[in-house]
């Protein structure tokens, strides 16, 4: 496979960019309309505690419902997903611009919040999960950075005009905007043109809590019978939990430490983007190495270590540096963890595991903002700087073990991905299609051997699979026996059936010991619709085969 040069060469490809707009204008639109829920919070109450309530109540949707987004990410077409709940998240935001224009009781304004996360919980698992069908394989990692980029990068924006708009306007006009930038969202995600299998139709008729729990058991087998995707999501909870307690630590030490200043504390969340900013490239270099999982577990200690280090920060530059520093190593981790994952799990059920992760992600990330004031109770501040640090690392170093090995499957995985993708580029049929498109085709091809006098395909039957010769002979035949053709390395059979929905038109037998690769009909036909020409220039050849072979 070819190997992209620098992190933004995943900017090359338009879809990927209109992705990029469309979560950056959202995400900024987000964090502005944080701070102003914040103000309006205080403003009406005069309480930090109805702050901490607003604050639980537009996360909690993310822990409960975040699985049922992931089920709907591989239900529906992943781009309709990404429209839909951007309408949504639009009307919701404009209708708590009205609530909080009335003056409404907070509890109101809260549970609107509440009502526009659930609405956006299919949203993570359908832009992670539609990410390997935009972008080639070589790109996911850089896609991945450019991705924490405008996360890390809207942190900081987000609130500045956040700020800015709130010293100039009531904080309606805070949820106002962030309407617009949902719908402005939905207009960007709107000009993509990549398109993923629908699954509703596939859905057995059952009642809706059933399709749900057999479906999200799909996600949760993932997790549970694949030692790379537990370790892969341990990485990424643990680093979550470590940012929870920062969002409580950072006030501490700013106020009581730092310079003893609580301003600081905007500083240092800034300092939080920063480092996001510089370990997005990191991760991307990185990224290229076959063996991923040590170095992610090497950056999440650099996150602990880097918190621990608190406690001897009593100026406010060597606290900047600190933090600074730990979301590199966040960043590093996210991105890893991410890419790696998409790389090893199939993309049917890539958005259940994703939803499970992103619940469980942010419940740590709410458990660690929890922990924080109990956990100083009890130890005081250093020695709960050193546990909260030493937490995260430990859930992942329990199961290094399975982290090597985790690590030796991935690398054997992409081995064998790069062969299959290689062998799969030299069949006419699939030579015009992009690396993506080859990718997918070799993570959904099955190696399978045929010993001499094998039957294939059966005249009449219907066709599940079409195949490429990659060793040995195969004679095609009618009905009456005759051979009409004889097929060798690198030729294609049963393709016709698929692209033209009719039954098999000649029989396959082998003509000697034979290797194949067997492609399904649904990755079949995804990957050549992610080129319209070659899906064109596919039919017509199977329309032209079809034709000689009625002759």
């Amino acid at each position: 496979m070819k190997h992209s040069q620098g992190m933004y060469a995943a900017l090359r490809h338009r879809d990927f960019r209109r992705l990029i707009e469309s979560a950056a204008v959202s995400q900024i639109g987000d964090w502005l309309y944080n701070v102003a829920l914040a103000v309006y919070a205080f403003e009406r109450t005069h309480s930090a505690a109805w702050i901490g309530v607003v604050t639980l109540l537009r996360l909690i949707p993310y822990v409960l419902l975040a699985p049922l987004g992931g089920v709907i990410a591989d239900r529906y077409e992943r781009r309709t997903v990404l429209i839909v709940s951007d309408v949504l998240r639009a009307v919701l935001m404009g209708s708590l611009a009205l609530v909080v224009a009335s003056g409404a009781p907070v509890i109101v304004a809260g549970l609107l919040a509440s009502l526009t996360t659930a609405a956006g919980t299919a949203y993570f698992p359908s832009t992670v999960a539609l990410l390997p069908d935009v972008l080639d394989e070589d790109d996911l990692a850089a896609g991945n950075s450019i991705i924490s980029i405008v996360q890390s990068a809207s942190i900081v924006v987000g609130p500045a005009i956040g700020g800015l708009l709130l010293s100039i306007a009531a904080p309606t006009w805070s949820f106002v905007a962030n309407a617009v930038t949902f719908a402005l969202g939905a207009v960007l995600t709107a000009t993509i043109a990549t398109r993923s299998r629908a699954r509703g139709d596939q859905i057995e008729t059952s009642g809706p809590a059933t399709r749900f729990l057999t479906e999200l058991g799909g996600g949760v087998k993932v997790l549970r019978d694949f030692s790379i995707v537990r370790v892969l999501t341990s990485l990424a909870v643990g680093a979550s939990f470590i940012y929870g307690t920062q969002t409580v630590l950072l006030v501490i030490v700013a106020g009581e430490r730092a310079g003893h200043s609580p301003e600081n504390v905007g500083y240092l969340y800034g300092a939080l983007g920063l480092g996001g900013l510089i370990g997005a490239p990191i991760a991307a270099r990185l990224a290229r190495h076959p063996r991923l999982g040590g170095i992610a577990l090497a950056a999440l200690g650099l996150t602990a270590l880097s918190l621990a280090l608190l406690w001897f920060a009593h100026d406010a530059p060597l606290a900047f540096a600190l933090v600074a520093v730990s979301g590199v190593g966040q960043v590093v981790v996210d991105v890893l963890s991410v890419t790696l994952l998409q790389r090893s799990i199939a993309n049917e059920v890539t958005g259940r595991v994703f939803g499970i992760f992103d619940a469980l992600t942010v419940g740590a990330m709410i458990v660690g903002s929890l922990l924080v004031a109990p956990l100083r109770g009890v130890f005081g501040f250093g020695p709960m700087l050193l546990v909260v640090a030493v937490a995260g690392p430990l859930l992942v170093i329990a199961q290094f073990r399975s982290l090597l090995a985790a690590d030796r499957e991935a690398a054997i995985t992409g081995a064998h991905l790069r062969r299959a993708v290689d062998d799969l580029r030299r069949v006419s049929l699939f030579a015009s299609l992009r690396e993506g498109a080859l990718e997918r085709l070799a993570r959904g091809a099955t190696r399978e051997r045929f010993a001499v006098g094998d039957t294939i395909l059966l005249e009449g039957e219907l066709g599940t699979h079409c195949y490429t010769v990659l060793h040995g002979r195969v004679d095609v035949r009618r009905g009456d026996g005759e051979v009409i053709a004889t097929l060798h390395e690198d030729d294609h059979f049963g393709e016709i059936g698929l692209l033209k929905n009719v039954p098999r038109t000649a029989s396959v037998t082998t003509a000697s010991d034979c290797v194949l690769y067997a492609i399904d009909a649904d990755t079949f036909k995804s990957a050549l619709e992610t080129d319209a020409m070659v899906a064109s220039q596919a039919f017509e050849s199977a329309t032209s085969r079809l034709s000689m072979l009625s002759n």
